[in-house]
């Protein structure tokens, strides 16, 4: 079983108490086929199951794992109570894709080019003493200037 949780204010703020009313999906397992030993030491299987979860998704996925007999009358649950929450939680941070490296160096060049274009023709006219002052009134030039 799992849940996606796209903490808002309100989640961010109260914590788990605010994320129950988002409702646990199931997903569907399979068996990998290799075995594993289990905390009581005995032998177990691996089970793997697949989260649908897009690219684009930020936020934490709480998952548990329940089981039971083909009667339902013992079920299991794995984290148990005694493990502390009843769910692990795996935080998702920001990952959507930045763009490819041709398009990144296409971007500083053209930046590059504004900025330090822009700063030589600064300096440029802030040197240049054969020209009149840029937007500089007619009534505030010197006899030098004219």
């Amino acid at each position: 079983m799992w849940r996606f949780v796209e903490p808002n204010r309100q989640q961010d703020d109260f914590g788990p108490t605010e994320w129950i009313e988002v409702p646990w999906e199931m997903s569907g397992f399979q068996a990998l086929g290799s075995s594993c030993v289990l905390l009581d030491g005995s032998n177990g299987t691996v089970l793997q199951a697949q989260i649908p979860v897009p690219d684009s998704s930020v936020g934490k996925i709480h998952y548990k794992a329940m089981l039971g007999t083909t009667n339902g009358a013992f079920p299991f649950s794995y984290p148990t109570l005694n493990d502390g929450p009843n769910y692990y939680e795996l935080s998702i941070p920001y990952r959507a894709s930045f763009g490819n490296n041709v398009m990144a160096i296409l971007m500083f060049c053209l930046i590059a080019t504004m900025v330090w274009g822009g700063l030589g023709y600064t300096l440029k006219e802030m040197f240049n003493d054969d020209r009149d002052v840029l937007g500089l009134p007619a009534e505030m030039r010197t006899k030098r200037d004219v």
